[in-house]
């Protein structure tokens, strides 16, 4: 899997690092595993 920053600059996008480190927090924050999205229970429990 790609880390976010580099999926960025493949596309030509530059970002700034603060921007940067706010992207990063908010993937983190927001991203669920293929599991979390099979066995909602398990991830509920985390």
């Amino acid at each position: 899997m790609k880390n976010i920053e580099t999926i960025l600059q493949e596309a030509g996008l530059e970002v700034t690092d603060e921007q940067k480190k706010k992207i990063t927090e908010e993937v983190n924050r927001n991203y669920k595993t293929a599991n979390d999205w099979q066995n909602p229970r398990a991830a509920a429990h985390k």
